[in-house]
Protein backbone atom coordinates (compact mmCIF):
# COMPACT_ATOMS: atom_id res chain seq x y z
CA UNK A 1 0.00 0.00 0.00
CA UNK A 2 2.45 2.66 -1.19
CA UNK A 3 -0.04 5.44 -1.71
CA UNK A 4 -1.79 8.24 0.09
CA UNK A 5 -4.51 5.72 0.87
CA UNK A 6 -2.60 4.79 4.02
CA UNK A 7 -3.20 8.29 5.35
CA UNK A 8 -7.00 8.01 5.44
CA UNK A 9 -7.38 4.30 5.99
CA UNK A 10 -10.40 4.15 8.23
CA UNK A 11 -13.93 5.33 7.64
CA UNK A 12 -15.97 7.77 9.65
CA UNK A 13 -17.36 6.86 13.06
CA UNK A 14 -20.22 9.27 13.90
CA UNK A 15 -19.55 11.42 16.92
CA UNK A 16 -23.17 12.48 17.36
CA UNK A 17 -26.55 10.96 16.76
CA UNK A 18 -28.84 12.50 14.17
CA UNK A 19 -31.91 10.68 15.41
CA UNK A 20 -32.39 11.57 19.08
CA UNK A 21 -35.66 13.46 19.48
CA UNK A 22 -35.88 16.33 21.98
CA UNK A 23 -38.57 16.42 24.62
CA UNK A 24 -41.37 18.85 23.77
CA UNK A 25 -40.23 21.07 26.62
CA UNK A 26 -36.62 21.23 25.38
CA UNK A 27 -35.50 24.35 23.55
CA UNK A 28 -33.61 23.55 20.37
CA UNK A 29 -29.95 24.55 20.63
CA UNK A 30 -28.21 25.57 17.43
CA UNK A 31 -24.82 24.55 18.84
CA UNK A 32 -25.90 21.22 20.33
CA UNK A 33 -28.68 20.08 17.99
CA UNK A 34 -28.21 21.68 14.57
CA UNK A 35 -24.52 22.52 14.07
CA UNK A 36 -23.42 18.83 14.15
CA UNK A 37 -26.06 17.93 11.54
CA UNK A 38 -25.01 20.75 9.23
CA UNK A 39 -21.33 19.85 9.67
CA UNK A 40 -21.86 16.16 8.92
CA UNK A 41 -24.50 16.36 6.21
CA UNK A 42 -24.18 19.73 4.47
CA UNK A 43 -20.73 21.34 4.69
CA UNK A 44 -19.15 19.04 2.08
CA UNK A 45 -21.34 20.62 -0.64
CA UNK A 46 -21.96 24.01 1.00
CA UNK A 47 -18.69 24.91 2.70
CA UNK A 48 -15.19 26.25 2.05
CA UNK A 49 -14.37 23.67 -0.65
CA UNK A 50 -17.61 23.68 -2.62
CA UNK A 51 -20.57 26.07 -2.68
CA UNK A 52 -23.40 24.46 -4.62
CA UNK A 53 -26.01 27.05 -5.50
CA UNK A 54 -23.66 29.73 -4.18
CA UNK A 55 -24.71 28.79 -0.64
CA UNK A 56 -22.58 28.06 2.43
CA UNK A 57 -23.62 26.69 5.81
CA UNK A 58 -20.28 26.36 7.60
CA UNK A 59 -21.12 29.12 10.12
CA UNK A 60 -24.36 30.64 11.35
CA UNK A 61 -23.53 33.91 9.61
CA UNK A 62 -23.18 32.14 6.26
CA UNK A 63 -26.21 29.93 6.88
CA UNK A 64 -28.38 33.05 7.10
CA UNK A 65 -27.14 34.58 3.83
CA UNK A 66 -29.01 33.76 0.57
CA UNK A 67 -27.33 31.79 -2.17
CA UNK A 68 -27.87 32.17 -5.90
CA UNK A 69 -31.64 31.83 -5.44
CA UNK A 70 -31.64 35.07 -3.39
CA UNK A 71 -34.36 33.54 -1.19
CA UNK A 72 -33.96 33.95 2.56
CA UNK A 73 -32.65 30.65 3.96
CA UNK A 74 -34.11 31.40 7.38
CA UNK A 75 -37.04 33.70 8.10
CA UNK A 76 -37.02 33.85 11.88
CA UNK A 77 -40.38 32.80 13.28
CA UNK A 78 -41.74 31.59 9.93
CA UNK A 79 -40.61 28.13 8.74
CA UNK A 80 -42.95 28.27 5.71
CA UNK A 81 -41.04 31.29 4.33
CA UNK A 82 -37.64 29.77 5.08
CA UNK A 83 -35.97 28.38 1.96
CA UNK A 84 -33.89 26.04 4.13
CA UNK A 85 -37.04 24.28 5.35
CA UNK A 86 -38.37 24.04 1.78
CA UNK A 87 -35.17 22.27 0.73
CA UNK A 88 -35.15 19.91 3.71
CA UNK A 89 -38.76 18.83 3.11
CA UNK A 90 -38.95 18.84 -0.73
CA UNK A 91 -40.72 15.75 -2.15
CA UNK A 92 -38.54 15.72 -5.30
CA UNK A 93 -35.16 14.05 -4.58
CA UNK A 94 -33.47 16.39 -7.06
CA UNK A 95 -34.55 19.38 -4.96
CA UNK A 96 -34.38 17.93 -1.46
CA UNK A 97 -31.34 18.49 0.72
CA UNK A 98 -29.08 16.73 1.36
CA UNK A 99 -28.83 15.54 -2.23
CA UNK A 100 -27.55 12.07 -3.13
CA UNK A 101 -28.18 10.98 0.44
CA UNK A 102 -31.04 9.80 2.61
CA UNK A 103 -33.37 12.56 3.80
CA UNK A 104 -32.77 13.80 7.32
CA UNK A 105 -34.84 11.92 9.92
CA UNK A 106 -38.20 13.53 10.68
CA UNK A 107 -37.07 14.24 14.25
CA UNK A 108 -34.10 16.24 12.96
CA UNK A 109 -36.22 18.20 10.46
CA UNK A 110 -38.58 18.95 13.36
CA UNK A 111 -35.66 20.46 15.29
CA UNK A 112 -34.88 22.82 12.41
CA UNK A 113 -38.57 23.80 12.21
CA UNK A 114 -38.82 24.44 15.94
CA UNK A 115 -35.59 26.44 15.97
CA UNK A 116 -36.93 28.73 13.24
CA UNK A 117 -40.36 28.99 14.91
CA UNK A 118 -38.65 30.05 18.15
CA UNK A 119 -36.83 32.89 16.37
CA UNK A 120 -33.68 31.17 15.08
CA UNK A 121 -31.74 32.05 18.22
CA UNK A 122 -27.98 31.56 18.33
CA UNK A 123 -26.54 30.14 21.55
CA UNK A 124 -22.87 30.24 20.58
CA UNK A 125 -20.16 32.83 21.27
CA UNK A 126 -19.76 34.18 17.73
CA UNK A 127 -21.99 33.71 14.63
CA UNK A 128 -18.88 34.03 12.43
CA UNK A 129 -17.28 31.00 14.11
CA UNK A 130 -17.00 27.90 11.93
CA UNK A 131 -19.22 24.96 12.79
CA UNK A 132 -16.13 22.81 13.28
CA UNK A 133 -14.92 25.15 16.03
CA UNK A 134 -18.39 25.68 17.46
CA UNK A 135 -19.38 22.06 18.04
CA UNK A 136 -18.45 20.80 21.51
CA UNK A 137 -15.64 18.26 21.54
CA UNK A 138 -17.16 14.77 21.49
CA UNK A 139 -16.25 12.01 23.88
CA UNK A 140 -14.37 9.73 21.53
CA UNK A 141 -14.98 5.96 21.41
CA UNK A 142 -12.86 3.57 23.42
CA UNK A 143 -10.10 1.89 21.37
CA UNK A 144 -10.14 -1.88 20.96
CA UNK A 145 -8.51 -3.81 23.78
CA UNK A 146 -6.73 -5.79 21.11
CA UNK A 147 -6.39 -4.95 17.42
CA UNK A 148 -7.82 -7.59 15.10
CA UNK A 149 -5.58 -6.38 12.27
CA UNK A 150 -2.35 -4.44 12.31
CA UNK A 151 -2.67 -0.90 10.99
CA UNK A 152 -0.07 1.51 9.55
CA UNK A 153 2.00 3.67 11.88
CA UNK A 154 0.97 7.18 10.86
CA UNK A 155 2.62 9.07 13.71
CA UNK A 156 5.32 8.60 16.32
CA UNK A 157 7.41 10.73 18.65
CA UNK A 158 10.28 10.04 21.04
CA UNK A 159 9.81 10.92 24.73
CA UNK A 160 11.82 10.84 27.95
CA UNK A 161 15.18 11.50 26.26
CA UNK A 162 14.60 8.68 23.80
CA UNK A 163 13.65 6.00 26.31
CA UNK A 164 10.00 5.93 25.23
CA UNK A 165 8.15 6.19 21.93
CA UNK A 166 4.61 7.53 21.54
CA UNK A 167 2.64 5.97 18.65
CA UNK A 168 -0.63 7.25 17.26
CA UNK A 169 -3.23 4.48 17.12
CA UNK A 170 -6.98 4.10 16.72
CA UNK A 171 -8.64 6.56 19.14
CA UNK A 172 -5.48 6.45 21.27
CA UNK A 173 -1.78 7.08 21.69
CA UNK A 174 0.31 4.14 22.87
CA UNK A 175 3.56 4.69 24.77
CA UNK A 176 6.14 1.90 24.59
CA UNK A 177 9.61 1.30 25.96
CA UNK A 178 12.23 1.72 23.23
CA UNK A 179 14.51 -1.09 24.39
CA UNK A 180 11.96 -3.78 25.22
CA UNK A 181 8.90 -2.67 23.29
CA UNK A 182 6.85 -3.09 26.48
CA UNK A 183 3.58 -1.17 26.57
CA UNK A 184 3.79 1.51 29.29
CA UNK A 185 0.56 3.43 28.78
CA UNK A 186 -2.47 3.84 26.53
CA UNK A 187 -3.86 7.38 26.28
CA UNK A 188 -7.47 7.22 25.07
CA UNK A 189 -10.39 9.58 24.31
CA UNK A 190 -8.76 10.79 21.10
CA UNK A 191 -9.84 11.13 17.44
CA UNK A 192 -10.14 8.11 15.15
CA UNK A 193 -6.67 8.38 13.62
CA UNK A 194 -3.68 10.28 15.00
CA UNK A 195 -1.58 11.64 12.13
CA UNK A 196 1.00 13.75 13.99
CA UNK A 197 2.68 13.78 17.41
CA UNK A 198 5.16 16.29 18.83
CA UNK A 199 6.65 16.65 22.35
CA UNK A 200 6.01 20.01 24.01
CA UNK A 201 7.28 21.80 27.11
CA UNK A 202 10.29 19.58 27.62
CA UNK A 203 8.29 16.43 27.03
CA UNK A 204 5.78 17.16 29.79
CA UNK A 205 3.08 17.49 27.17
CA UNK A 206 2.37 15.78 23.87
CA UNK A 207 0.82 17.63 20.95
CA UNK A 208 -1.39 15.51 18.72
CA UNK A 209 -3.36 15.98 15.50
CA UNK A 210 -5.86 13.74 13.76
CA UNK A 211 -9.54 13.35 13.09
CA UNK A 212 -12.28 11.58 11.20
CA UNK A 213 -11.71 11.61 7.41
CA UNK A 214 -14.07 13.98 5.62
CA UNK A 215 -15.83 14.95 8.84
CA UNK A 216 -13.67 16.65 11.44
CA UNK A 217 -10.15 17.33 12.58
CA UNK A 218 -8.62 18.09 15.95
CA UNK A 219 -5.27 19.18 17.37
CA UNK A 220 -4.42 19.66 21.00
CA UNK A 221 -2.20 18.95 23.97
CA UNK A 222 -2.13 15.94 26.29
CA UNK A 223 -0.58 16.23 29.75
CA UNK A 224 1.93 13.44 30.34
CA UNK A 225 3.02 11.96 33.64
CA UNK A 226 -0.41 10.94 34.90
CA UNK A 227 -1.31 7.31 35.46
CA UNK A 228 -4.78 7.97 34.03
CA UNK A 229 -5.40 6.31 30.68
CA UNK A 230 -8.38 8.44 29.64
CA UNK A 231 -6.87 11.67 28.37
CA UNK A 232 -8.55 15.03 28.82
CA UNK A 233 -6.82 16.93 26.01
CA UNK A 234 -6.77 20.67 25.71
CA UNK A 235 -8.05 21.20 22.18
CA UNK A 236 -6.28 24.03 20.35
CA UNK A 237 -7.56 23.63 16.78
CA UNK A 238 -10.55 22.07 15.07
CA UNK A 239 -11.25 21.71 11.38
CA UNK A 240 -13.87 20.38 8.99
CA UNK A 241 -11.54 17.55 7.93
CA UNK A 242 -8.63 15.55 9.32
CA UNK A 243 -5.59 17.45 10.58
CA UNK A 244 -2.49 15.75 9.18
CA UNK A 245 0.50 17.87 10.20
CA UNK A 246 1.84 19.67 13.27
CA UNK A 247 4.74 21.96 14.09
CA UNK A 248 5.72 23.54 17.41
CA UNK A 249 7.74 26.75 17.48
CA UNK A 250 11.13 26.38 19.22
CA UNK A 251 9.98 28.50 22.19
CA UNK A 252 6.82 26.40 22.52
CA UNK A 253 4.58 29.44 22.23
CA UNK A 254 2.95 28.62 18.88
CA UNK A 255 1.46 25.52 17.32
CA UNK A 256 0.82 25.21 13.59
CA UNK A 257 -1.69 22.65 12.32
CA UNK A 258 -2.65 21.81 8.75
CA UNK A 259 -4.56 19.09 6.98
CA UNK A 260 -7.13 17.93 4.49
CA UNK A 261 -9.08 21.21 4.49
CA UNK A 262 -5.96 22.86 2.94
CA UNK A 263 -5.75 25.42 5.75
CA UNK A 264 -2.79 26.03 8.09
CA UNK A 265 -3.85 27.33 11.49
CA UNK A 266 -1.35 29.15 13.71
CA UNK A 267 -2.37 28.91 17.37
CA UNK A 268 -1.08 30.74 20.44
CA UNK A 269 -0.52 27.86 22.86
CA UNK A 270 -1.01 29.71 26.17
CA UNK A 271 -4.30 31.38 25.28
CA UNK A 272 -5.50 28.88 22.66
CA UNK A 273 -6.23 31.81 20.36
CA UNK A 274 -6.01 31.25 16.62
CA UNK A 275 -3.80 34.09 15.45
CA UNK A 276 -3.69 33.28 11.75
CA UNK A 277 -5.02 31.11 8.94
CA UNK A 278 -2.87 30.43 5.88
CA UNK A 279 -4.85 29.18 2.90
CA UNK A 280 -2.48 29.35 -0.08
CA UNK A 281 -2.32 25.59 -0.68
CA UNK A 282 -4.66 23.97 -3.21
CA UNK A 283 -4.65 20.50 -1.61
CA UNK A 284 -3.93 18.71 1.67
CA UNK A 285 -1.21 20.10 3.93
CA UNK A 286 0.99 17.08 4.68
CA UNK A 287 3.97 18.50 6.58
CA UNK A 288 4.91 21.58 8.64
CA UNK A 289 8.13 22.87 10.22
CA UNK A 290 9.33 26.01 12.02
CA UNK A 291 12.87 27.32 11.64
CA UNK A 292 15.25 27.65 14.60
CA UNK A 293 13.94 31.02 15.85
CA UNK A 294 10.29 30.55 14.89
CA UNK A 295 10.27 33.39 12.37
CA UNK A 296 9.53 31.11 9.41
CA UNK A 297 7.03 28.31 8.88
CA UNK A 298 7.43 25.83 6.03
CA UNK A 299 4.70 23.59 4.63
CA UNK A 300 4.44 20.57 2.33
CA UNK A 301 1.32 19.81 0.34
CA UNK A 302 -0.32 17.23 -1.86
CA UNK A 303 -0.67 20.05 -4.41
CA UNK A 304 2.99 19.43 -5.37
CA UNK A 305 4.45 22.48 -3.66
CA UNK A 306 6.32 23.40 -0.50
CA UNK A 307 6.01 26.95 0.80
CA UNK A 308 7.56 29.30 3.35
CA UNK A 309 5.51 31.78 5.39
CA UNK A 310 6.12 34.51 7.90
CA UNK A 311 3.86 33.26 10.73
CA UNK A 312 3.73 36.74 12.29
CA UNK A 313 2.13 38.35 9.24
CA UNK A 314 0.82 35.42 7.18
CA UNK A 315 2.85 36.56 4.17
CA UNK A 316 3.98 33.79 1.83
CA UNK A 317 7.67 34.36 1.18
CA UNK A 318 8.36 31.72 -1.48
CA UNK A 319 7.05 28.56 -3.08
CA UNK A 320 9.08 25.55 -4.21
CA UNK A 321 7.53 23.71 -7.15
CA UNK A 322 10.23 21.33 -8.37
CA UNK A 323 8.66 18.14 -7.02
CA UNK A 324 5.73 18.23 -9.50
CA UNK A 325 4.08 15.52 -7.36
CA UNK A 326 2.60 15.40 -3.85
CA UNK A 327 5.06 16.64 -1.22
CA UNK A 328 4.87 14.67 2.03
CA UNK A 329 7.28 16.41 4.39
CA UNK A 330 9.50 19.46 4.79
CA UNK A 331 12.14 20.61 7.26
CA UNK A 332 14.67 23.38 7.80
CA UNK A 333 18.30 22.26 7.89
CA UNK A 334 21.51 23.89 9.05
CA UNK A 335 20.97 27.42 10.31
CA UNK A 336 17.59 27.66 8.63
CA UNK A 337 18.65 29.24 5.35
CA UNK A 338 17.97 26.02 3.52
CA UNK A 339 15.07 23.59 3.46
CA UNK A 340 14.65 19.99 2.46
CA UNK A 341 11.47 18.40 1.17
CA UNK A 342 10.41 14.95 -0.01
CA UNK A 343 7.45 13.30 -1.65
CA UNK A 344 5.95 10.88 -4.08
CA UNK A 345 8.57 11.55 -6.76
CA UNK A 346 11.13 9.67 -4.65
CA UNK A 347 13.52 12.58 -4.37
CA UNK A 348 14.91 14.56 -1.47
CA UNK A 349 15.40 18.14 -2.59
CA UNK A 350 17.36 20.96 -0.96
CA UNK A 351 16.31 24.56 -1.67
CA UNK A 352 16.79 28.10 -0.40
CA UNK A 353 14.41 29.46 2.24
CA UNK A 354 14.32 32.97 0.78
CA UNK A 355 13.75 32.34 -2.94
CA UNK A 356 12.74 28.68 -3.25
CA UNK A 357 15.67 27.90 -5.57
CA UNK A 358 16.78 24.27 -5.76
CA UNK A 359 20.35 23.55 -4.69
CA UNK A 360 20.44 19.76 -4.84
CA UNK A 361 18.23 16.79 -5.65
CA UNK A 362 18.92 13.27 -4.37
CA UNK A 363 17.31 10.35 -6.18
CA UNK A 364 17.27 6.53 -6.17
CA UNK A 365 16.35 6.28 -2.49
CA UNK A 366 13.85 3.48 -3.11
CA UNK A 367 10.52 5.04 -4.01
CA UNK A 368 8.34 7.72 -2.39
CA UNK A 369 9.98 9.39 0.61
CA UNK A 370 7.29 9.70 3.27
CA UNK A 371 8.93 11.33 6.27
CA UNK A 372 11.96 13.42 7.28
CA UNK A 373 13.69 14.05 10.59
CA UNK A 374 16.66 16.28 11.37
CA UNK A 375 19.35 15.28 13.88
CA UNK A 376 22.10 17.90 13.91
CA UNK A 377 23.76 17.86 10.51
CA UNK A 378 22.17 14.53 9.67
CA UNK A 379 18.89 14.23 7.84
CA UNK A 380 16.86 11.01 8.08
CA UNK A 381 14.43 9.89 5.40
CA UNK A 382 11.96 6.97 5.55
CA UNK A 383 11.20 5.35 2.21
CA UNK A 384 8.59 3.14 0.53
CA UNK A 385 11.00 0.25 -0.08
CA UNK A 386 11.48 -0.36 3.66
CA UNK A 387 14.70 1.62 4.06
CA UNK A 388 15.75 4.58 6.16
CA UNK A 389 18.53 6.80 4.80
CA UNK A 390 20.98 9.02 6.61
CA UNK A 391 21.80 12.12 4.56
CA UNK A 392 24.67 14.52 5.24
CA UNK A 393 22.70 17.73 4.96
CA UNK A 394 25.64 20.13 4.66
CA UNK A 395 27.08 18.12 1.75
CA UNK A 396 23.80 17.13 0.08
CA UNK A 397 24.86 13.50 -0.13
CA UNK A 398 23.52 10.11 0.93
CA UNK A 399 25.13 8.36 3.89
CA UNK A 400 24.27 5.08 5.62
CA UNK A 401 21.21 3.10 4.57
CA UNK A 402 19.30 0.97 7.06
CA UNK A 403 16.77 -1.64 6.01
CA UNK A 404 13.80 -3.13 7.86
CA UNK A 405 11.91 -5.37 5.47
CA UNK A 406 11.89 -5.09 1.69
CA UNK A 407 8.67 -3.73 0.24
CA UNK A 408 7.16 -2.63 3.57
CA UNK A 409 6.92 1.16 3.40
CA UNK A 410 8.35 3.13 6.31
CA UNK A 411 5.86 5.93 6.86
CA UNK A 412 7.39 7.82 9.80
CA UNK A 413 10.88 8.47 11.16
CA UNK A 414 12.01 10.18 14.37
CA UNK A 415 15.36 10.73 16.08
CA UNK A 416 16.38 11.60 19.64
CA UNK A 417 18.09 14.89 20.38
CA UNK A 418 21.24 13.15 21.63
CA UNK A 419 21.78 11.44 18.27
CA UNK A 420 21.86 7.95 19.76
CA UNK A 421 18.97 6.32 17.94
CA UNK A 422 16.55 6.46 15.03
CA UNK A 423 13.01 5.08 15.16
CA UNK A 424 10.81 4.25 12.16
CA UNK A 425 7.21 3.09 11.83
CA UNK A 426 5.99 0.90 8.99
CA UNK A 427 2.79 0.38 7.07
CA UNK A 428 2.63 -3.11 8.62
CA UNK A 429 2.40 -1.64 12.14
CA UNK A 430 6.03 -2.41 13.04
CA UNK A 431 8.43 -0.18 14.98
CA UNK A 432 12.17 -0.53 14.28
CA UNK A 433 14.98 1.07 16.27
CA UNK A 434 18.37 1.81 14.66
CA UNK A 435 21.64 3.08 16.01
CA UNK A 436 23.32 5.78 13.88
CA UNK A 437 25.03 4.33 10.83
CA UNK A 438 23.56 0.85 11.34
CA UNK A 439 22.26 -1.11 8.37
CA UNK A 440 19.96 -3.35 10.46
CA UNK A 441 17.70 -2.44 13.39
CA UNK A 442 18.88 -3.29 16.88
CA UNK A 443 15.32 -4.30 17.81
CA UNK A 444 11.80 -4.39 16.39
CA UNK A 445 8.34 -4.74 17.88
CA UNK A 446 4.70 -4.38 16.86
CA UNK A 447 3.07 -1.09 17.76
CA UNK A 448 -0.37 -2.54 18.50
CA UNK A 449 -1.61 -4.93 21.17
CA UNK A 450 -3.17 -7.67 19.07
CA UNK A 451 -6.40 -9.48 19.81
CA UNK A 452 -6.34 -13.19 20.49
CA UNK A 453 -8.71 -14.68 17.92
CA UNK A 454 -10.56 -17.90 18.48
CA UNK A 455 -9.72 -20.72 16.04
Amino acid sequence: MHSLGVVLLFGFVPAVSLCAAPRETDAVSFVRDLAPVLQQKCVACHGPEKQQGGYRVDSLERLMKPGDSEEAPVAAGDPARSHLMQLLTAADEDDRMPQKDDPLPATVVAKFRRWIEDGAQFDGPNPKQSLADLIPRPSHPTPPEGYRHSIPVLSLSLLDEGRLVAIGGYHEVLIRDIDSGALRQRLTNLPERIHALRPVNGGRQLAYAGGYPGRSGEAGLIELGSAESRATPRVLARAADTILALAISPDGKQLAAGGADKIIRVIEVTSGREVRQLSQHADWVMGLAFNLDGTRLASASRDGTARVFDPATGEMLCAFREHEAPVFDVSFVGEGKELVSSGRDGRVRFWTADKGEQRASLKDLGGPVYSLAVRGNTLLASVADGSVHEIVASEHRLGARGSVRAGVALLKVAADAQGKLVVVGGEDGSIAVFEPGATQPRNQFLAWPMAVLSP
